[in-house]
């Protein structure tokens, strides 16, 4: 799961483990997320889905970079929660 959070990026596992990819300043930090996003595929290379929940009140224009993101880094089944599941 990756949540998009207004703090920056989490993304996180049913195995619970969790990171932690804090904002720099006032952006996103995109890069270290393409990073981590890589590196979650190379250890689980045929996972195709991946959930991307937003924190009520992040701005749009953030989760949908955020899914443009997961989708190009070889998640094409993400989907998108509510939030009410966080």
């Amino acid at each position: 799961m990756l949540q998009v959070q207004s703090s920056g990026y989490v993304i996180s596992s049913t195995a619970g483990d969790r990171i932690e990819i804090p904002k720099v300043g006032d952006d996103y930090d995109n890069e270290a997320l393409r990073e981590k996003l890589q590196e979650r595929k190379r250890l689980e290379p045929n996972r195709r889905d991946l959930v991307v929940a937003p924190e009520d009140g992040v701005i749009y224009e953030h989760v949908v970079a955020a899914m443009d993101m997961v989708v190009g880094e070889g998640f094409p089944d993400m989907s998108l929660s509510d939030g009410a599941t966080l």
